[in-house]
């Protein structure tokens, strides 16, 4: 039996995080590993060097922005994931 969590809500087949996603075993796991492509982490990091050294133009600032904030909801929904399994596995 699967224990729901963030609410507590009861389902065979499904865990739901923030009662709104039903999301199988298998595809927590899978979002508990998941992060950006090795291209958007070589992309977000030259951006940030040159960002420290002032050398952005306005449009890269914005990508940087998009890419910072991707990053950020990505890290959120992996800890959610991961907190689950952890709560399945008690």
């Amino acid at each position: 039996t699967q224990v729901p969590v963030f609410p507590m809500r009861e389902d065979r087949d499904f865990v739901y995080l923030d009662g709104a996603m039903g999301l199988s075993l298998k595809e927590l796991r899978a979002l508990s590993e998941c992060r950006l492509t090795v291209s958007e982490q070589e992309r977000m990091s030259d951006l940030l060097d040159r960002n420290s050294n002032g050398q952005l133009s306005i449009e890269e600032k914005s990508e940087l922005e998009a890419l910072v904030d991707q990053a950020d909801q990505l890290s959120l929904l992996k800890t959610r994931a991961q907190y689950t399994l952890y709560r399945l596995a008690a």
